[in-house]
C-alpha cells in the first residue's frame, strides 16, 4: 500500500497532465492547419499574378496596334495629293491657310488653285485625272454674339463623297488658332484611311474631261514642288 505522501503526490501528477493535454491538442490542430491556409494563400497570389500579367500582355498588345496603325496612317499620307479649295466667308483667308500648313507639315502635297465641282462623279473623276487623294473644303460664317464658325469638310478623291465635318466656335480673330490645335485630332484618321484607298490600284474616270483652275489664289506658292 502506498503512503499518503506518494498518493498525493501521483494524484497532483495526474491533474497537471491533464490539464496540459487540451493545450497540446489546441497546438496540434493550430499546427495541422497551417500548410492548408499558406498552400490558399499561395494560390490566391499565383491567380493575381497571373491576372496582372494578363493585363501587362493586353496592354502591350494594344500599344503595338496603335503604332502599327500610327506608322501606316504617316506612310498613306506621305506623298498623298490634296486640293483646297478657296474658303467662304468673310476673312476665311487664315482658317484656310493654317489648313495648308497642317497638310503640308504631315508630308501631303497641296494643290490650292483648283475650283470645286459640282457632283460627286465631277470630283471623282478630276480626282483620278490630278492624282488626288482628298478634297477640302471650308467656311467661316457668324453665328451669335460676336463669334463665329469654321467649319472645315474633308472630301474623298475615290468616291468623291464627303467623309468627315470639323467646327470650331469662337471669336474670329481665334479661329485659326482653334484650327490649328484641333483640326489634326479630328481628322486624322478619316483623312488617312482616304490616303490608303487613294493609294489602291485600279482608279478610273471618265474620259474625255476637262480641269478647271481657278485662279491663283494668295498661297500658291505654298504648293509642294513636284506638280
Amino acid at each position: 500500500m502506498l503512503r499518503p505522501k506518494w498518493r498525493v503526490l501521483g494524484l497532483l501528477f495526474a491533474l497537471v497532465i491533464s490539464a496540459a493535454q487540451p493545450a497540446w491538442a489546441t497546438k496540434r490542430s493550430r499546427t495541422s492547419k497551417t500548410p492548408v491556409a499558406a498552400s490558399a494563400k499561395k494560390k490566391t497570389g499565383k491567380r493575381l499574378s497571373g491576372r496582372a500579367a494578363a493585363k501587362a500582355r493586353a496592354q502591350e498588345a494594344a500599344k503595338a496596334r496603335a503604332e502599327a496603325r500610327a506608322k501606316a496612317e504617316a506612310e498613306a499620307m506621305a506623298g498623298s495629293k490634296a486640293a483646297v479649295f478657296a474658303f467662304q466667308g468673310d476673312e476665311s483667308e487664315p482658317v484656310r491657310r493654317q489648313v495648308v500648313r497642317l497638310l503640308q507639315a504631315n508630308g501631303l502635297r497641296v494643290r490650292a488653285d483648283l475650283r470645286p465641282n459640282d457632283t460627286a462623279e465631277q470630283f471623282r473623276d478630276m480626282a483620278a485625272a490630278l492624282d488626288l487623294a482628298v478634297y477640302v473644303h471650308g467656311r467661316v460664317a457668324d453665328v451669335h454674339s460676336g463669334r463665329s464658325v469654321a467649319t472645315v469638310t474633308l472630301r474623298s478623291g475615290v468616291s468623291g463623297k464627303t467623309i468627315t465635318t470639323a467646327r470650331f466656335e469662337g471669336k474670329r480673330r481665334e479661329l485659326a488658332s482653334m484650327v490649328e490645335q484641333g483640326l489634326w485630332e479630328k481628322m486624322r484618321s478619316p483623312l488617312a484611311r482616304a490616303c490608303i484607298e487613294a493609294k489602291k490600284p485600279g482608279r478610273r474616270h471618265n474620259a474625255p474631261m476637262r480641269i478647271e483652275a481657278g485662279s491663283p489664289v494668295e498661297d500658291a506658292p505654298l504648293q509642294a514642288k513636284g506638280w
